[in-house]
């Protein structure tokens, strides 16, 4: 099984004035206009799902920054 959350900057979608209004007390707008430039983040683990357990393959791999 693999997760991957992840969280995009679209354009078009931190410009839209209704989704500004409709999400204005849980979204720091300024704060999402300043990383655009990123793109995008994806964090990804790979489990493996057994009768025993679980174990996450991906554990010991370091995380480097950029990519």
């Amino acid at each position: 099984m693999t997760i991957e959350p992840g969280i995009y900057s679209v354009p078009a979608l931190l410009a839209a004035p209704e989704l500004r209004e409709r999400h204005r007390d849980a979204v720091d707008w300024k704060r999402a206009e300043s990383l655009l430039s990123l793109g995008g983040i994806r964090i990804e683990d790979n489990v493996l799902v057994t009768e025993q357990g679980f174990e996450v393959l991906t554990e010991d791999i370091p995380v480097l920054a950029g990519g």
